[in-house]
């Protein structure tokens, strides 16, 4: 009866002790299988069987990070995918997938092979782009606008090698054309640079407006930023314009500034804050056409040379109202039809029109240029 009870004992000792390991073995998958979750909720790792909670479904869609939810974490510097790689950046994700990429992409992203880099750029950046609000203009036979192909202003590369030594402009893949004139100003203290604008520690906005403007006087030799009243930037040719860093203000001072009026005065009712202020043809989306694409009246894209298509993206209006705003288009001249070289009368009367100043300078009330100054 004695060894009866012991095996008994043994026996319900064993399959207590079966089901502990079972327990214990079945939790552990459990936490094994609540870490896969986690990592591949996000990123290349990204798995559709998964989601990861706070965002929308939509933040992860497909199996590359979204760059709209990359640039909200806080350890990604910058406003580009492009530079600026970190150890605790998330940019590679946003084009790269290490296990789940197309199979017919390059490099393991979802586009490609490509036979050029601007092929590349197209991807992201055409007009049917879904990624980003930067886009271009690319016309049926391969031109991109506005200069035929985007190392006119851009890098080769899309990590950012080769670029401007500047961090502001690198971000954007800008090349180091303008990067000499930048420099002399810069220590010069001359036309309103200082080294923060573009080394990201100051007014990064303001550096990008100038950098472009610099990397634009680089070829055309009438274009160049000025950054404050008078200013003489290095490689403008010993000429001044209107200031792009200007916001309206009641308080133009005729003595600091120069002016007609005896007082203290209102003199522009809407902002010179970048280029775009005043070569601000609109794409059909609402958003800026300046630089990258060209458009008729209605913001769909055209190439440049085509006549209905904005005239270096400038529009003409009676007032600050902008309720006539008018898209200035290329007209046939003496010299014969629009062309890309079309350097007539026709072109010289659309360039100085009254109406690029007004839209500024004359207010929807009676007051401005013309009216009490």
């Amino acid at each position: 009866m004695t060894e009866n009870k012991n095996k008994t004992n043994h026996n319900t000792q064993g399959v207590i002790s079966m089901k502990k390991t079972l327990l214990v073995v079945a939790m552990a998958a459990v936490l094994v299988l609540s870490f896969a979750s986690a990592a591949f909720a996000v990123g290349p790792f990204y798995s559709t069987a998964y989601k990861n909670p706070g965002y929308p479904t939509a933040d992860f869609a497909g199996t590359y990070l979204s760059w709209d939810i990359a640039e909200s974490w806080a350890g990604n510097t910058g406003t580009s995918p492009h530079g600026g790689y970190t150890s605790t950046t998330n940019k590679c994700a946003v084009c790269h997938s290490v296990h789940t990429a197309s199979p017919t992409g390059s490099v393991l992203t979802a586009y490609g092979p490509y036979s050029s880099y601007a092929e590349g750029c197209v991807a992201c950046h055409g007009t049917s782009s879904t990624f980003t609000d930067v886009k271009m203009t690319a016309d049926a036979d391969g031109y991109i606008s506005p200069h035929g192909t985007c190392t006119r202003c851009h890098t080769l590369n899309p990590h950012g090698a080769a670029g401007s030594v500047y961090p502001t402009l690198a971000s954007k893949l800008l090349v180091a054309s303008a990067d000499a004139n930048i420099a002399a100003d810069i220590a010069a203290s001359a036309n309103g640079l200082n080294a923060g604008m573009f080394d990201g520690t100051g007014d990064v906005a303001a550096g990008l407006i100038m950098g472009t403007g610099y990397l634009c006087g680089t070829c055309h030799a009438q274009t160049f930023a000025v950054g404050v009243a008078g200013g003489n930037p290095t490689g403008g040719g010993n000429f001044t314009g209107h200031r792009v860093l200007a916001n309206a203000t009641t308080t133009w001072d005729e003595s600091l500034y120069g002016a007609s009026m005896s007082s203290t005065s209102t003199i522009a009712w809407n902002n010179a804050y970048g280029c775009d202020s005043c070569h601000n043809a609109e794409d059909a989306s609402g958003g800026s056409a300046f630089p990258h694409g060209y458009v008729d009246a209605s913001g769909a894209v055209l190439g440049k040379t085509i006549a209905g298509s904005s005239y270096i993206w400038l529009t003409t209006a009676s007032d600050a109202t902008l309720a006539d705003a008018a898209l200035l288009t290329k007209v046939a001249g003496p010299d014969g039809p629009p062309t890309a070289l079309n350097t007539g009368d026709a072109n010289t009367e659309l360039l100085t029109q009254d109406g690029l100043c007004l839209k500024c300078h004359r207010s929807g009330a009676g007051a401005g240029v013309g009216l009490n100054y």
